[in-house]
C-alpha cells in the first residue's frame, strides 16, 4: 500500500503545479526562507522575504476577498482570504485596496514600501500564507510541490 506524504498540510491541489502567482509579477530572489518555530509561541520566520525595490507594484497571488488592509505598528499590511481557506499576507505595503474588496488573480493591490520592513539591508516583501492557525511555506504555493509516495507497513 502506498500513501502520499506532503511536508505541510496543504489543500488538495494538482501535484507540481504552482498555486499562486508571484506577487511582484515575476519570480524574484528569496532573501529569507520560511522557518517556522518548533512551538507556536516561539520566534521564527512565518513567511518568506522576497527581494524588492521601493515602489514595486504588488499583485494578488490569487483571487479572493481583502480581509485586512491597514497599518500595524506603523507597517502597512494586507491580507487576502482565498478559496480553500488560505490567507495571503503582504508587508510592508501601501495598499490600493480596502477590506471587503474582491480581487482577481494578478490584480494590482498596492506598492512595496522601502524602509518599513524587517530586512536588514534593502527592501523586501514579506509574503505569508496561513490556513486557520497553521502557517504554510509560501514557496510551495508559488512553485508547486511534488507528492512523494512512500511504502507503508502492513
Amino acid at each position: 500500500m502506498l500513501i502520499a506524504v506532503v511536508a505541510l498540510v496543504l489543500p488538495p491541489f494538482v501535484e507540481s503545479e504552482p498555486i499562486w502567482e508571484w506577487p511582484q509579477g515575476r519570480e524574484v530572489a528569496v532573501r529569507e526562507a520560511f522557518d517556522p518555530p518548533a512551538q507556536r509561541w516561539l520566534p521564527g520566520h512565518r513567511g518568506v522575504d522576497l527581494s524588492g525595490v521601493d515602489g514595486d507594484q504588488l499583485y494578488a497571488v490569487d483571487e479572493g476577498v481583502v480581509a485586512f488592509s491597514g497599518s500595524i505598528a506603523g507597517i502597512g499590511i494586507l491580507s487576502i482570504a482565498h478559496e480553500g481557506g488560505i490567507n495571503s499576507t503582504y508587508q510592508p505595503i501601501n495598499a490600493s485596496v480596502s477590506k471587503g474588496d474582491r480581487v482577481a488573480r494578478g490584480e494590482p493591490i498596492g506598492h512595496l514600501v522601502e524602509g518599513m520592513d524587517h530586512c536588514a539591508i534593502g527592501t523586501c516583501l514579506h509574503l505569508g500564507a496561513k490556513r486557520g492557525d497553521a502557517y504554510l511555506d509560501p514557496m510551495f504555493l508559488l512553485q508547486g510541490y511534488e507528492v512523494v509516495l512512500l511504502p507503508t507497513r502492513g
